[in-house]
């Protein structure tokens, strides 16, 4: 069956090490139908292998046919990661938190999959507003919904980095999981909290507003986080949503543009260890009907019992 109005996806990456830390556990995917970051955790031994797992599974998943495709791949990149720390047990305690988003279609539209594990977020930036499309994993998000924690709190509160959800902890894993219908103009992006413990919400939407390029976007986000300190390891990746017909957005790399205004203010340091990438891709043929699964309220009781910090510590 033909697609009524087939969309196309600009995507682009960037990550980076940070300011205080030694290694980048952090890792990023983009496929033509799949595109994924991954928060590795468990010391500079393991949570970047890890991570790396885990987008390497991604990568090498079948090819998206509904949203509960992205679920087994996430589960089955979970139990590669059990297994390698299994065999070797020096990487004993790795893990790694997983956001993705997939392209699949189902009938005559193309629809998206997003999916979660643990404290990676995934947002959407649409008609100038931004939404958090994902549930946190963590100590105090859970604190958050039940009501005894105010969000300023969680955001000082001494064990806002223990998580409660990971893949590499349990040979199963609970995964959360939406559908999302792709409109032209929508920007999605994916981060670790090294982001987002660094950059507001506000400044975030400002950047997606201002940076017409995914990768213009990218560079900016990073940039402000290592501002803002770089406490942690950074990345990012961002998916427009396209018309195919339509003229690709020029990209401003050369130079940020300012107004002098004080959110427009960014690092710029050419001896950063960065890497980026942009791909222009479109979606895959059609595909069965989606289901979806979806982790909810027990599953974040029970996921407390065994709260992971970003050492590998339980």
């Amino acid at each position: 069956m033909a697609l009524k109005n087939k969309l196309a996806f600009l995507a682009a990456e960037q990550t980076h090490v940070g300011q205080l830390r030694d290694v980048n556990q952090d890792a990023s995917l983009i496929t033509d139908d799949i595109f994924a970051v991954a928060d590795g955790m468990g010391g500079h031994a393991a949570g970047d292998i890890a991570a790396e797992i885990a987008v390497d599974a991604l990568a090498n998943a079948i090819r998206m046919a509904s949203v509960d495709d992205l679920v087994v791949a996430v589960k089955d990149a979970n139990k590669a990661i059990v297994k390698r720390a299994t065999a070797e047990p020096e990487l004993k305690g790795m893990g790694t938190t997983v956001v993705a988003l997939a392209v699949f279609v189902d009938g005559d539209a193309q629809h998206l999959a997003l999916i979660n594990v643990g404290d990676s977020r995934g947002y959407r930036f649409s008609n100038g507003v931004i939404s958090q499309l994902t549930d946190d994993h963590s100590l105090v998000a859970d604190l958050v919904r039940d009501g005894m924690l105010r969000p300023d709190q969680a955001e000082q509160h001494p064990q806002r980095n223990v998580i409660t959800r990971a893949l590499g902890i349990d040979t199963d894993v609970q995964v959360d999981s939406w559908i999302h219908d792709p409109k032209v103009g929508d920007r999605y992006l994916l981060c670790s909290d090294g982001l987002f413990n660094e950059v507001k919400e506000s400044e975030i939407a400002k950047v997606m507003s201002k940076f017409a390029h995914p990768e213009d976007a990218v560079d900016e986000l990073v940039d402000r986080a290592n501002a803002a300190g770089g406490r942690d390891n950074i990345t990012v990746v961002i998916v427009d949503v396209v018309d195919p017909k339509a003229k690709e957005p020029a990209k401003v790399r050369a130079s940020k543009p300012s107004d002098g205004a004080e959110d427009d203010a960014a690092v710029d340091d050419p001896t950063a260890e960065t890497k980026a990438d942009v791909s222009p891709v479109t979606a895959p043929e059609p595909a069965p009907a989606p289901t979806a699964e979806s982790g909810g309220f027990l599953s974040r009781i029970l996921g407390r019992k065994k709260g992971t910090n970003r050492d590998g510590a339980k």
